[in-house]
């Protein structure tokens, strides 16, 4: 049997949407939501039985791509941090008086000064 509560069998029996989200903590509103975005598990749905499941197999393979998912936002956030970090240094360092784009002007002050 599975160590955590969340997991199933390694080739345990398939689930019900219902079971699934029950089991993940997941409204059908945001289950539904996922789904629409491409970021459901694979739902087998066989044909003549009016309950689609979610195979074991789909469910780990859910948890690898959401795993990658937000490792990749994680990297895309922290990017954009740096990005707005060198942005603002680079904003304070313009309005240095020592800054190479003041200098000009700061010499030019100095020559016309009697």
């Amino acid at each position: 049997m599975s160590q955590h509560p969340t997991e199933p069998e390694a080739s345990g029996p398939s689930e019900t949407i219902r079971q699934w989200r029950e089991r993940r903590g997941y409204s059908s509103a945001t289950f539904y939501k996922m789904k629409r975005r491409g970021l459901a598990p694979e739902i087998l749905d066989i044909p003549g039985f009016n309950s689609p499941r979610i195979t074991a197999r789909a469910d780990r393979e859910w948890e690898k791509r959401m795993a990658e998912l937000a490792k990749e936002n994680a990297n895309a956030l922290e990017r954009q941090r740096r990005i707005d970090h060198a942005r603002h240094a680079g904003q304070a360092a313009a309005k240095s008086p020592d800054h190479i784009s003041n200098r000009r002007k700061k010499r030019t002050a100095q020559r016309g000064a009697p």
